[in-house]
């Protein structure tokens, strides 16, 4: 094994909640997340985009920027980028030499976080815009103090894991507040816009809620939900200096693959790795500003899923809706999906190895339909990712 394939390894660990083993990780290492300034993006959507455009902004002011993203889509090294160059095989080789000699047991999310505070510091990053993997109090990126915190929109998700209310999950996202930082979020919902306001009184942070991206300000990222992200990207970048040229050239620039990302080639194939209710909402939104004739939907998720509503939202658009299942442990079976699916689309079908659903989608579309593929970031990794690099978590 490789030390990529040992890595994706340690999935089997699972969840272990807790900073202690990160923080004497990191202590052994000599601290590398002290070397640089940490932004941290929590939120249940837009975290990725936020992330990436905040990044953007911070490269084209001249800043090395490291960008911490999960899950992967196509490539582990996709997640640790400096100023948008994925780390590569051999400086992964390296990195994992010097954490796998630790006597501590990290888990899959805990090695890859430790793994991408030692590449930025090798690579003298000024910045790292570090996306949270769940909640935020106890995630692994929090040993890295940083000043800022970015909170995108917060709903309902992880429910299990982080509580089945909006004001403890919030909760949760807020952990990653630092006494005396700066926190920026958009308008929440009422008991989310209290827990922040809470937190922040508590802490000493200062509160900015972004406002409106101006109407004329060009995205490189589909989809007028993604205004809501880059607002709050354009918001960190005035309070610390950045200039409006630089902003506007950054948001433009900006990218994240399976981002409402249409596909070159025969068919019109699009991405979305909306994968919760409010994500699936605003797909849907966006999809009748879409000119198509038939909708041809590819669709899969978790377990742990509000996936009933997700299905209902969606069927009910497409003329075709072919449920599939994701080889990893926490995929839902096609099956249960399709028994849903039936109730809301006139033609669903059950298509059980997701690499075969695209090509039979593409066997029944026609010059103006529209394929989608989304209910699940692993979905789309599953179809168009490296088959040994497609891991849950």
């Amino acid at each position: 094994m490789d030390a990529k394939e040992k890595i994706l390894a340690l999935h089997s660990r699972g969840i272990m909640l807790g900073l202690e083993r990160m923080k004497r990780a990191c202590g052994m290492l000599g601290n590398p997340e002290r070397s640089f300034t940490s932004i941290h993006v929590a939120g249940t959507v837009g975290k990725g985009s936020t992330s990436s455009f905040l990044a953007s902004i911070l490269q084209e002011a001249g800043n090395r920027v490291g960008l911490y993203l999960s899950p992967h889509i196509y490539r582990y090294n996709e997640r640790m980028q400096v100023n948008g160059k994925k780390i590569s095989d051999k400086e992964i080789e390296g990195i994992y030499g010097r954490i796998s000699r630790l006597p501590v047991k990290l888990t899959f999310f805990e090695f890859t976080t430790l793994m991408a505070f030692l590449h930025y510091a090798k690579k003298k990053c000024s910045f790292a815009v570090l996306e949270a993997g769940l909640g935020g109090r106890l995630d692994a990126t929090r040993v890295a103090e940083g000043r800022y915190c970015i909170i995108t929109r917060i709903d309902f998700d992880h429910a299990q894991i982080l509580g089945g209310t909006l004001a403890k999950i919030a909760r949760e996202k807020c952990g990653l507040i630092r006494k005396g930082g700066t926190v920026i979020t958009i308008r929440q919902k009422g008991e989310v816009m209290q827990v922040i306001k809470k937190e922040c009184a508590k802490k000493g942070a200062k509160l900015i809620i972004a406002k409106p991206l101006p109407k004329e300000i060009a995205l490189g990222l589909n989809g007028s939900f993604q205004r809501e992200n880059a607002s709050l990207a354009y918001a960190f970048a005035r309070e610390i200096g950045i200039g409006e040229k630089g902003i506007r050239k950054g948001l433009k620039k900006a990218f994240i693959p399976a981002r409402m990302e249409f596909l070159k080639g025969k068919h019109r194939v699009l991405l979305d790795s909306a994968h919760n209710p409010t994500g699936v909402w605003a797909l849907a939104r966006e999809l009748k500003k879409i000119p198509h004739a038939r909708l041809i939907v590819i669709f899969a998720a978790m377990k742990d899923k509000e996936y009933e509503k997700e299905i209902w939202r969606l069927a009910r658009e497409a003329d075709v809706f072919i449920c599939t299942q994701v080889s990893i442990e926490r995929s839902e079976n096609h099956a249960k999906l399709y028994e849903i699916a039936k109730k809301y689309c006139k033609n669903p079908l059950a298509v059980k190895d997701a690499r075969i659903a695209l090509p039979i989608a593409k066997s029944l579309a026609k010059k103006k339909d529209l394929i989608l593929v989304a209910g699940s970031i692993y979905l789309i990794s599953e179809i168009f990712g490296k088959k040994e690099e497609v891991m849950g978590m």
